[in-house]
């Protein structure tokens, strides 16, 4: 930053160093006085700057496009009970969904998935040296899903019974 004229130091400094005269400077007067003293911007300052201001620009240009143009779009996709004073899809009349019922059978099918998934994480885990800390911590699931299976498979596990 450039020196302050000898003036400008005086109205920042105060009345008690002698330097003012008679009248002192305005607020106004005196950010002029600094602001003239202060070095220009320099060229990288100007240019980031300048993308700032583009960046706003777009920025307001894209909130303008999604109220402008996609809000009349999705309000067509909306029914009047989803979107009350804009909606403009017609309410269907779809019969409620069946009450899903599970099998044991299509629980033994997700066992036997688990296990495939699990056996594949234990044994990547098991390969690589850098997933050691995730190995033996107890959360291993491959022995306890043989055990499910064969128990739901052997008849052991009774149809209904609560398994905790």
């Amino acid at each position: 930053m450039a020196p302050l004229s000898s003036f400008a130091l005086a109205a920042l400094v105060g009345s008690a160093s002698g330097f003012l005269p008679a009248t002192t400077p305005s607020f106004s007067a005196v950010r002029r006085i600094v602001r003239m003293s202060a070095p220009a911007p320099s060229a990288d300052a100007a240019d980031a700057a300048a993308a700032d201001v583009a960046a706003r620009r777009q920025a307001k240009k894209d909130s303008k496009f999604v109220s402008a143009e996609m809000r009349p779009t999705a309000m067509k996709l909306h029914t009047r009970s989803q979107a009350p004073k804009e909606g403009q899809k017609e309410e269907t009349k779809e019969a409620p969904m069946m009450k899903w019922e599970p099998t044991r059978e299509g629980y033994l099918q997700f066992l036997v998935d688990s296990r495939h998934v699990y056996t594949a994480l234990e044994e990547i885990c098991a390969s690589r040296p850098e997933l050691e800390p995730f190995r033996d911590t107890g959360l291993e699931r491959v022995a306890a899903l043989n055990t499910d299976i064969e128990g739901m498979a052997s008849g052991a596990i009774p149809a209904g019974s609560d398994p905790i």
